[in-house]
């Protein structure tokens, strides 16, 4: 009986060992103190029948932990009220530090968005964003990566930008200017960069464009594009085209070209083996 109560208490010394230093080191890392929460637990729950089942049976370890499936009454029931006050106390601890960090803050939040009604009595509520924060955050980055950090549209960041006057509206994308004859015409502007002089030079454009494909023949149009990008040469996509046929021609139809397929034969059954292996650890 003896040895019996010592392993019982030695089990308990550990425990306790365990749930303060997981108290300690542990802190806000639900899974891990939510395994603490259930070793105590499954300790308790193997203790407890100690105090009620007859004499003469035996026990076994566990995990660590004694399992005991009959026993003599090793503990008073105060002794039991004890037990299990002290492991109620310790899951509270686990419960509660779960819900902890282990770098509280000092200062509150800082509040910099939020959401307001929109005065139309129906629809979603308007996103209002901290003046200062915006002036500050627009100086480190754009509006999608403001957004990001908000939780709202890149749109709403450049009309908060706008309404606060951090921001200078663009020039409109399309515009109708009257000729003097009357006519009305769409003129476009582009926001991006401007287009490259070499756009309007066919024959330097040629010249480019033939010293890439030396360079790199298999290129396609897309990898033009990018080719000019890099020499910092913005053209529009038909001008590459176009200066793209006048070097190379017409490419030939991709349908026409015939596979040539090999036949897959054997003398015969199990003539030909393949081991197929290296997969997996």
């Amino acid at each position: 009986m003896a040895e019996i109560i010592s392993n019982i208490r030695e089990g308990y010394i550990k425990l306790t060992r365990k749930i303060h230093i997981a108290l300690r080191t542990q802190m806000g890392d639900a899974d891990r103190l939510a395994q603490k929460s259930d070793e105590v637990a499954r300790f308790l729950s193997a203790v407890e029948p100690v105090c009620w089942l007859p004499l003469f049976c035996r026990f076994e370890f566990l995990s660590g932990y004694i399992s005991f499936t009959q026993h003599h009454q090793l503990f008073s029931a105060a002794d039991l009220a004890i037990l299990q006050k002290s492991a109620a106390d310790m899951q509270e601890a686990l419960e509660e530090a779960m819900t902890q960090s282990s770098d509280p803050l000092t200062t509150p939040l800082l509040v910099v968005s939020k959401k307001v009604p929109n005065g139309k009595g129906r629809g979603r509520h308007r996103i209002d964003i901290d003046h200062q924060f915006l002036a500050s955050a627009l100086e480190l980055r754009g509006p999608t990566g403001i957004a990001a950090s908000i939780g709202c549209h890149p749109r709403t960041v450049r009309r908060r930008a706008l309404q606060a006057g951090l921001a200078v509206p663009a020039p409109p994308v399309c515009q109708q200017e009257i000729l003097e004859d009357g006519s009305v015409v769409q003129v476009w502007q582009s926001t991006g960069p401007p287009i490259a002089a070499i756009s309007n030079d066919p024959a330097a454009l040629d010249q480019v464009v033939n010293e890439i494909l030396q360079l790199f023949p298999e290129f396609g149009r897309e990898m033009l594009s990018g080719a000019l990008r890099a020499r910092r040469l913005r053209v529009p996509k038909d001008r590459i085209t176009a200066s793209y046929l006048r070097v190379r021609g017409v490419p030939p139809m991709f349908g026409d070209r015939e596979i040539d397929r090999r036949i897959y034969s054997v003398p015969g059954v199990n003539s030909l083996w393949h081991h197929d292996g290296q997969h997996g650890e």
